[in-house]
């Protein structure tokens, strides 16, 4: 038994952390998710060294070791940048960054969120509006994001709700609406926007477009070498948004098994399997 239990605890540190793994390399993995996946991979196992009596100290030095290695003061400015992770602040009256959550990145991660932030979209914004970029990041830190206005009703400014469920509801777009240059905000922040509208459009990972090699693979294969260039670049186009607009919650295993406790014979189950792959 003891072999069992050391691979179900191994197991329990696993998982979460295959979990992070894939959710960057989603269809559409930002930038600005980074610093809170990592910082879920420390508390996770922190928590799992805790409940199975292991020595923390090896295991969060290999992580900030490895986090060292991979880290960009760009995931500080896109994480800074990003509205989802923006709590509503009732005496302010204003949309604040999480400074609970920064205080977290500061300890856990061993940076500093801001500098490094600050560093990276001045060097975006060039030279000449370096000092700029200073003073509105210094605004953005003090008073938030106020006077919120994507030209629609998907935000909306209650005590009771927070920007990141809207957002987080809404996707990449409404982001970027927030800090367009005819919204609110890009007037406030006149030198930022632009900077900030960038670093929303950076992915985390190549894992997305690197998909696309596959959709070509088979989409263009000998037989249908007479299609045109432009036709197999709609083509691939159409199937990556479709992939990503029907994405299901459950992974292909658990819909074959679905499939097959409920069909009724081998010839049914062969059916709806194929039906499920057309239509994916």
């Amino acid at each position: 038994m003891t072999f069992i239990s050391d691979i179900e605890c191994s197991l329990r540190l696993q998982q979460p952390i295959l979990a992070v793994l894939q959710s960057l390399e989603a269809d559409k993995p930002l930038l600005s998710q980074c610093l809170p996946l990592w910082l879920s991979v420390f508390q996770h196992v922190k928590a799992w060294a805790s409940a199975e009596f292991q020595e923390t100290a090896t295991l969060e030095s290999v992580l900030l070791k490895r986090f060292n290695k991979c880290y960009h003061p760009a995931m500080s400015a896109a994480y800074l940048c990003d509205p989802a992770y923006y709590t509503y602040d009732a005496d302010s009256q204003a949309y604040l960054a999480n400074a609970k959550q920064v205080a977290e990145f500061e300890a856990h991660l061993h940076i500093d969120v801001w500098k490094d932030a600050k560093q990276v979209m001045t060097r975006i914004a060039g030279r000449p509006l370096s000092g700029k970029v200073t003073i509105e990041m210094t605004m953005l830190q003090v008073n938030g994001l106020q006077e919120l206005d994507t030209g629609s009703e998907l935000v909306k400014k209650t005590p009771s709700d927070t920007l990141g469920r809207s957002v987080f509801e809404h996707g990449i777009v409404v982001r970027r609406a927030i800090w367009s240059c005819k919204s609110s905000m890009g007037k406030v922040y006149p030198t930022l926007s632009p900077v900030a509208r960038r670093l929303l459009s950076l992915h985390a990972t190549s894992a997305a477009p690197e998909r696309n090699w596959s959709h070509w693979g088979r989409l263009y294969r000998k037989d249908r070498s007479s299609l045109a260039l432009t036709r197999v670049e709609k083509l691939v186009a159409v199937s990556s948004a479709a992939k990503v607009a029907n994405k299901d919650k459950y992974s292909w295993e658990e819909k074959e098994m679905e499939l097959l406790c409920t069909a009724v014979d081998e010839s049914q189950f062969g059916n709806a399997l194929v039906d499920c792959i057309l239509v994916a």
